[in-house]
């Protein structure tokens, strides 16, 4: 009996190297399928993905997305066919009807074996609208948390009361014009004085502009406070700063970005006593709150900060004369 069980394992031993002489296909496995982070997520849209680590030996016949409002999506459900041929893969994933959903996410590879899934992943689109200024501009808005907030930077030219906004161009009369200790109005700009950069970032308002009893925000809204900052931040959490910035336009490295919040954050850059700089690199947001520095110097505002190489937030001061850009959230 020894003697037979050895010859059995003996020729069980040399079957793959038979294999290889006799060009037999060893036994092929399931692929091994690792589901990517969702990130890019509006109301309707989503971008997913997957990278096979493994095809488990034998040809990968299909490979995907699957997604659905239930737990361990599958492809007798809704999922996506991306071609055949690259390991790393990206799924877009449209017509999202349900706002305020939490959705599943799993990629999928399939070869002669069958199908194979990765981990699971869990998105919720938000809840949007739209809201419309006193100029006619038209914002999105989105539900984050208690929060309602637009989606864009606010590019009004005229107070709540319909009286135009001076719009400063040359760079001494700017850092005037925002001194406090005078009497000139609030003021905005373009980044780079060109209206093209409105359009994408929204317009760059002084702390006066801000501050005006006249009133920047649209009807029903207003500036957001430092207080609903750091709600936003604590409710965000970790890499609250990558949960809201978007991943196009900002320069590299743009660490963390997902938009996972939908807040979509641009690099509006700023307009300071020296000129413009930082577009594609940050943003900073002035809030309605001001505070004055412990020593003799300008007036300060609060700001809200976000940077392309860091998935942080930031809540930082800046000179009243520079133009930041304003988000506005519903009262």
């Amino acid at each position: 009996m020894k003697k037979i069980i050895l010859f059995t394992l003996f020729i069980f031993g040399c079957n793959s190297e038979k294999n290889d002489e006799l060009n037999l296909p060893d036994l092929i496995k399931s692929p091994i399928v690792e589901t990517k982070e969702v990130v890019n997520i509006t109301y309707n849209s989503v971008e997913a993905g997957g990278i096979i680590e493994s095809n488990g030996g034998g040809e990968i016949i299909a490979q995907g997305i699957c997604w659905g409002t239930n737990t361990n999506p599958d492809i007798t459900g809704l999922h996506t066919n991306e071609a055949i041929g690259t390991s790393n893969y990206v799924s877009n994933i449209s017509n999202l009807d349900d706002l305020g959903t939490t959705y599943y996410v799993r990629a999928y590879a399939t070869n002669s074996n069958g199908t194979s899934y990765g981990s699971e992943k869990t998105f919720i689109t938000p809840e949007t609208g739209f809201m419309t200024d006193i100029d006619g501009n038209i914002y999105p808005t989105i539900k984050i948390g208690a929060q309602t907030w637009m989606q864009k930077n606010l590019n009004v030219s005229h107070y709540k009361n319909g009286a135009p906004i001076t719009n400063i161009i040359d760079q001494t009369d700017w850092v005037n014009n925002s001194n406090f200790n005078n009497n000139s109005p609030g003021a905005y700009c373009y980044y780079n004085n060109d209206e093209a950069n409105g359009n994408i970032y929204g317009k760059l308002y002084n702390l006066k502009c801000v501050l005006d009893t006249r009133g920047l925000a649209p009807e029903g809204w207003h500036v957001a406070g430092q207080g609903e900052w750091a709600v936003l931040q604590d409710y965000l959490g970790a890499d609250s700063g990558g949960k809201m910035k978007s991943i196009d336009l900002w320069s590299s490295p743009n660490i963390g970005a997902t938009n996972s919040s939908g807040f979509t954050a641009l690099p509006a850059g700023t307009r300071t006593s020296v000129g413009f700089s930082g577009l594609g690199f940050g943003t900073e947001w002035y809030n309605g709150n001001q505070y004055y520095p412990p020593h003799t110097g300008p007036l300060y505002g609060y700001n809200f900060t976000l940077y392309n190489n860091t998935s942080n937030s930031f809540g930082l001061a800046s000179e009243a004369r520079n133009g930041l850009s304003i988000r506005c959230i519903k009262n």
